[in-house]
């Protein structure tokens, strides 16, 4: 199973988006401070869609606690050098 459950601060404010094909989505980081140790933070790239995106633009500015519920994937690109990046 795949599922991921965090809590932290949005780290800037929402900029909601639509695509070509009319749905609505979101993209942002949120930082989670680690539990039991000295400044040391997580960041998480989060995607979300649809009625949750168009709530989170409305309500939600940088520095907002937020809870996300979901799956974790990743992304393979190339960069501006060629280089593989993850």
């Amino acid at each position: 199973m795949n599922n991921i459950c965090i809590t932290g601060n949005i780290t800037k404010d929402i900029e909601v988006k639509n695509t070509t094909t009319g749905k609505v989505v979101t993209s942002f980081d949120v930082a989670v401070k680690r539990p039991m140790t000295k400044d040391t933070t997580d960041f998480f790239a989060v995607v979300v869609w649809g009625q949750s995106a168009e709530y989170l633009g409305k309500y939600a500015k940088k520095g907002s606690k937020v809870a996300i519920n979901g799956k974790l994937t990743t992304r393979k690109w190339k960069d501006n050098n060629g280089n593989n990046r993850i």
